[in-house]
């Protein structure tokens, strides 16, 4: 029967299908190779579409809301060097400093602000020393240019729609570039050999040049002294799928040990899918691929002002009205111990009807709902795939068993619920976390406005608040998520064509903090991904927009570098980092008390294998 349904199930779907192995484990495989492997393989699924999701302040910088007149004071440091926008805002200053355009260069004594206005704002940034947070002000900045560090001996990571290989930011400092859906690799001299033929744009679309001059651009990048590795996961029709990225996660585990250094991956991508509890095939894929020295970061999602998420608790029926894009899908998921009846009607009342593993319509723009138990979490889904637009009516019948939670996933922007959404208070809706920032071992990452270019952008009234599009937690399973924030609410990045401007959304606040962690891997390369949460929240700055932490806007608040040596570096039993040029490896190099505890474990590693073998 079993050889039977995946005999049916080739038919259906072409190319690659998604796995879990009896053992846990998850990868990517072709569809042809199911009847082979369906002894070891417990639940196969076919990819689902992801989206890039749609900059930096390195210094430490804040933001002054003035309304009225107003003056304060900060302390300054021998050669602090200041940067100020005065927005809307009549600005004067006294004190040890002179000025050259919009730069302040001082020497220490007390700079004190006038500053007047009805509504404005005052944006300062110190690319040398420290701020002071004043009254009527919130922070900004990530201190990564305070730091000292610039990620020498670590890999950054760009997965996304690929890469302007000639744009000035990245000069020769791009190792590897790699198309995952062609399969093809370029080495650093097939890159160079490109950029001398002018054969420059490998980006579909600018989204991936803007991420990684974020990330690691030589003037604009939070890490300018990390090498730079480009993973293009879109085809040439713009389609991207977490297959794809699976399939790109078990390469980066390859390269990072034959490159023997630590490695930071940034995904800039995601969908609003489920199950919404860090257990989709894509989070499970991060979870087996992450551990000491390789560490992945995740943007929040851009559907936190949409309700692209419902939440019904406990009823024996439910409707829903729904509007829906043509293509875009949506998902229902609900507990393993219930069954439900699940209709999309039409004004007319046609409608698709399915149940698990049984699917009726009448609904011409309904082309299938697959219904069916999910082994990871042992819930029910069921995954509708159509090409309706308007309005419509979700059913919820409960069918078996007892009433239980259920969820509904929106998927993208363009699909919305109209009935069981959370609204969070200030203006957006909780649950809107994407994947695969609801996974456990992720570092999802929100943002907050930090810098608008005047009085008319739409980020000047929310300046050092969370941005509105800004995807809100908690995860299904009522962890908090983001995990931090940072600016995002704009950006000032890299462009296709040797260009420079602003980008808006997580997709940039994710780069930010993907940049701090490779300062921190920079210190200590053996780093896990707790160790790193712990390093962050830690490290991370609080102001009265970012309130009480943890929260399910800031995460634990606004991440600043905070440095690496002095925490745990939390490696569970066997895992390692191969010696490089980041100061990693042997016993006899870093603090002497940390290394020697590592080479206890070390030691204790293999006295424990060599015990098991006898």
């Amino acid at each position: 029967m079993w050889v039977l349904v995946v005999f049916l199930t080739s038919l259906l779907w072409a190319g690659e299908v998604k796995v879990l192995y009896q053992d846990g484990r998850v990868g990517v495989v072709q569809e042809e190779s199911l009847f082979r492997l369906k002894s070891s393989v417990v639940y196969e699924e076919k990819p689902k579409p992801l989206r890039p999701l749609d900059p930096v302040v390195l210094g430490s910088s804040l933001v002054t809301h003035v309304r009225g007149n107003s003056s304060y004071s900060l302390p300054l440091q021998p050669g602090q060097s200041i940067t100020y926008w005065a927005l809307n805002t009549n600005f004067n200053f006294f004190g040890p400093c002179t000025q050259s355009g919009r730069t302040l260069q001082c020497s220490v004594g007390i700079l004190t602000l006038n500053l007047a206005s009805a509504n404005g704002r005052v944006i300062l940034s110190s690319a040398t020393h420290p701020l002071v947070l004043p009254p009527n002000s919130y922070w900004l900045g990530t201190g990564a240019r305070l730091s000292g560090r610039t990620g020498a001996g670590v890999v950054t990571v760009v997965v996304d729609t690929g890469i302007d290989l000639c744009h000035p930011e990245f000069e020769d400092r791009i190792i590897l570039f790699y198309d995952a859906t062609t399969n093809t690799e370029m080495d650093q001299n097939a890159i160079r050999q490109a950029r001398q033929r002018g054969d420059c744009d490998r980006d579909f679309g600018g989204h991936g040049t803007a991420v990684a001059g974020i990330l690691a651009g030589k003037n604009v990048g939070v890490a300018p002294g990390a090498q730079l590795v480009v993973i293009r996961v879109v085809d040439t029709n713009g389609n991207i799928t977490d297959a794809s990225v699976m399939r790109t996660l078990e390469y980066l585990r390859q390269k990072r040990q034959a490159l023997g250094r630590p490695m930071v991956v940034n995904l800039s991508l995601g969908n609003n899918l489920g199950p919404g509890d860090g257990t989709s095939m894509l989070e499970l894929s991060i979870d087996q691929s992450v551990g000491a020295g390789l560490i992945v970061v995740a943007a929040n999602g851009n559907e936190g002002h949409l309700p692209v998420r419902a939440v019904i608790e406990g009823r024996n029926a439910a409707q829903v009205p729904v509007n829906l894009t043509a293509g875009v899908p949506f998902e229902v998921w609900y507990g393993g111990g219930s069954t439900y009846r699940v209709e999309l009607c039409d004004s007319s009342e046609r409608c698709a009807v399915s149940t698990p593993g049984s699917f009726s319509s009448n609904l011409p723009c309904v082309q299938r709902v697959t219904h069916r138990h999910y082994p990871p979490n042992g819930k029910n889904f069921a995954s509708f795939e159509h090409t309706c637009s308007g309005t419509y009516t979700l059913r919820l019948s409960l069918a078996s068993g007892s009433p239980s939670r259920v969820d509904l996933f929106g998927g993208f922007q363009g699909n919305s619920f109209r009935a069981f959404t959370l609204q969070d208070g200030r203006g957006g809706y909780l649950h809107t976390v994407g994947t695969p920032a609801s996974g456990r071992r992720v570092i999802s990452v929100g943002a907050f406005s930090s810098f608008a270019r005047s009085p008319n952008d739409s980020a000047f009234s929310t300046l050092g608040d969370i941005a509105f599009f800004s995807s809100r937690g908690p995860t299904v399973d009522g962890r908090v998520k983001p995990d931090i924030s940072a600016g995002g609410f704009v950006v000032y990045t890299a462009l296709e064509n040797g260009a420079y401007g602003y980008m808006p959304g997580t997709s940039f606040s994710a780069p930010v903090v993907a940049g701090l962690v490779a300062l921190m891997l920079e210190s200590n390369p053996n780093l896990t991904p707790e160790a790193v949460k712990e390093l962050l929240c830690r490290g991370a700055l609080k102001d009265g927009a970012v309130g009480e932490t943890p929260n399910n806007l800031f995460g634990c608040g606004k991440a600043y570098f905070q440095e690496a040596t002095s925490v745990s570096t939390n490696l569970p039993v066997g895992e390692t980092v191969a010696p490089g040029s980041g100061g990693g490896g042997g016993c006899h190099t870093g603090a002497q008390s940390h290394w020697l505890a590592y080479c206890l474990l070390l030691l204790m590693i293999l006295l424990r294998r060599e015990l098991r073998r006898v």
